[in-house]
């Protein structure tokens, strides 16, 4: 997918050199089935022995030091119906580890795709001119992968159960053609801290907040060397200002311009005023730490009654289960 959509690009820019240009660039990771590359599979072997537990703290304290959560976040505690590390079966715990290590990898395959496409772009000189947009995913991290892990997440849905003993026979499998894998929920819960839950369950920001990164080097300009992200802390309606929505008008500047006339306000996700963020009954949280080519923002799409909607004028819209003392 990288090598056509890079290969679109310098068509595009050869035969039009003036003309902008739109790449949509949707791999299917890191959904699964977890599928990767033979060369990357054990790029990662060893990095989850802790567990699910410490890779959440680990994960908490990372955002804290990069700035992505306000400095009094609480990381809120895991659910009982989720076994901790030490509570989960020995026996299984190479199997739990192999998942963890897989998807790590898938992802950090794709990262390396999209950090060519950046390259690509470098390389025709439009770096500072293209509006970047890396959304990770649709959902939180999910937890259809059940207590133990799956070979076959189809099978599982399907009603086929799997014993974790015919999980610890296929350990090899996973990450090839051979299964259709996916990581136990003790990771999904760890993969969305701070936050409550996972996907299966959208009440809480667990299951509905993903990361975005957004570069647009000629008209962001608060990042430095010495500050390598700018932080986005205000609300925003997903539908009316998410610049990706290319379908609703066209950027010119920080503005968004609607065929027929009319120019809107610059839009709050890429500039940062101060201002307390306008929060509708639609919602978009940002956060961004930039770190690397790529960074990672956190953005939330989800809608809530009108009477929760104060709960979430806490910075980083947090609701009250992230605030201390609650």
């Amino acid at each position: 997918m990288a090598d056509r959509a890079i290969e679109w690009m310098q068509r595009v820019k050869a035969h039009r050199p003036d003309k902008p240009f739109l790449c949509y660039f949707a791999p299917g990771a890191v959904h699964t089935p977890l599928h990767v590359p033979d060369a990357w599979l054990d790029r990662f072997k060893g990095f989850f022995d802790e567990g699910w537990d410490d890779l959440r703290q680990s994960i908490f304290e990372r955002q804290l030091d990069l700035g992505v959560i306000p400095p009094d976040t609480v990381n809120t505690p895991r659910p009982d119906v989720i076994p901790s590390w030490d509570e989960y079966p020995d026996r299984y715990k190479p199997v739990a580890r192999r998942l963890m290590e897989v998807f790590a990898a898938f992802l950090a395959h794709t990262d390396a795709q999209v950090a060519r496409l950046i390259e690509a772009i470098e390389a025709m000189g439009e770096w500072e001119d293209t509006l970047f947009v890396y959304i990770t995913g649709d959902n939180g991290a999910s937890a259809e992968g059940r207590i133990h892990g799956t070979w076959s997440l189809p099978a599982l849905q399907n009603g086929a159960e799997e014993d974790p003993e015919f999980l610890l026979e296929h350990i090899d499998d996973f990450g090839t053609v051979r299964s259709e894998c996916h990581y136990n929920v003790g990771w999904a819960w760890a993969l969305d801290a701070p936050f409550q839950w996972m996907k299966q369950v959208a009440s809480h920001f667990g299951g509905t907040r993903n990361g975005l990164a957004i570069s647009w080097p000629r008209r962001i300009t608060d990042a430095g060397a010495d500050h390598p992200g700018g932080g986005r802390h205000r609300g925003a309606d997903v539908g009316e200002r998410n610049p990706a929505d290319a379908h609703r008008g066209h950027l010119d500047g920080l503005f968004v311009r609607r065929p027929g006339g009319g120019q809107r306000p610059p839009n709050p996700v890429l500039r940062d005023d101060g201002q307390p963020g306008h929060l509708p009954r639609r919602l978009h949280g940002l956060l961004l730490p930039r770190e690397g080519a790529l960074g990672a923002l956190r953005v939330c799409a989800v809608r809530r009654a009108a009477g929760e909607l104060g709960a979430l004028r806490h910075p980083g819209g947090l609701l009250p289960e992230q605030r201390p003392g609650r």
